[in-house]
């Protein structure tokens, strides 16, 4: 018997299964637990998940769970006691909070020379696009002059120069 066949039947001997004698005339191994459940396991499996598969079906169906190793890269965890994962998602937590808070105290808003550079601008291509939408009465230019007129409408509406607020 092969090393991870013996493991199995180990795995199975723990589940409270027993090997049944002989095969099951199609080279699978039949485990038969004393409740009545049975799992078949393929003697030279094609599949590297078959046995796997055959240990959680035994689990499933006794509800047993018998220990096993852990991964290797857990079994060195001696050195690295001290790191704990709640603490660093902490400390990335408070870290993200105050570069926001920095960001929203360092931001600008527009200058008020800015802003009435742009507003003059819109307003000049409105203009030129509404001039041209009335001589040609191209569609496109009508389109255009309308969104030109929506954006200069929401731009007026969100930056108020302070001198207007006065």
């Amino acid at each position: 018997m092969h090393k991870p066949d013996k493991a199995l039947v180990e795995y199975a001997r723990q589940c409270g299964f027993v090997l049944q004698p002989g095969f099951n005339g199609r080279d699978h191994y039949l485990f038969i637990h004393p409740d009545g459940h049975h799992v078949n396991a393929a003697q030279s499996p094609s599949d590297h998940r078959a046995y796997k598969n055959a240990r959680a079906e035994m689990s499933r169906l006794t509800g047993i769970h018998p220990s096993r190793k852990k991964a290797a890269k857990y079994k060195r965890r001696g050195k690295q006691s001290g790191f704990s994962m709640d603490a660093a998602k902490r400390d990335r937590n408070r870290a993200d909070t105050g570069r926001r808070t920095e960001w929203n105290t360092n931001t600008t808003r527009p200058l008020p020379e800015h802003i009435a550079k742009r507003r003059a601008f819109l307003e000049q291509k409105f203009k030129e696009a509404r001039a041209a939408a009335a001589e040609t009465g191209y569609p496109y230019l009508i389109t255009e002059a309308r969104r030109l007129k929506r954006e200069l409408e929401v731009f007026t509406a969100t930056h108020v120069t302070p001198l207007e607020n006065a």
